[in-house]
């Protein structure tokens, strides 16, 4: 689906003023730590789906009701990402937003990881060792070669899965 399409999809704009947005599936080291440091280097508030007592510890903004549409409206109207959710990761490309992305051994990581190096983006996968990162908000390069593969995938997965259903 086109980024326009999820424009359609998206609510209205739920924050007026500019932010970071923190999607975090349960509790991998250093992700928040990490999105505190971010909004510290920025001064942009960061803005949870709120999922874990952790991110109220945190003092993070949390929006405790979100659907769908709100969802892909966060990340569409989002200064930049800290999450270690594929889908957070996979919207984050439809509108060629800056994230940063934790990752581990899980299953649901290593399709983050195939998904990243796809695309050329590999270095956004971080972990611990996020102190060398100084310029949080660095832009992403998005490349029109690299975001044709990512099409062309999305195409060839369509056309496996309509297959494999008749």
């Amino acid at each position: 689906m086109s980024e326009e399409y999820w424009k359609e999809i998206a609510s209205d704009r739920l924050l007026k003023k500019d932010y970071i947005l923190g999607y975090f599936i349960g509790d991998r080291a250093g992700m928040r730590d990490f999105a505190k440091k971010m909004s510290k280097s920025t001064n942009l508030p960061v803005i949870v789906i709120y999922k874990n007592l952790r991110d109220i510890r945190y003092g993070f903004r949390n929006i405790y009701e979100c659907g769908p549409s709100d969802f892909v409206s966060l990340i569409q109207h989002s200064k930049g990402i800290v999450t270690n959710s594929f889908h957070a990761v996979a919207f984050s490309l439809i509108f060629k937003k800056d994230f940063w992305v934790f990752t581990g051994k899980a299953s649901t990581d290593s399709r983050i990881s195939g998904l990243l190096s796809m695309v050329g983006l590999s270095e956004r996968i971080i972990d611990e060792s996020h102190d060398a990162i100084t310029d949080y908000l660095a832009p992403i390069q998005y490349s029109e070669k690299n975001l044709s593969r990512l099409q062309q995938h999305i195409a060839d997965s369509k056309c496996f899965l309509l297959n494999n259903l008749s």
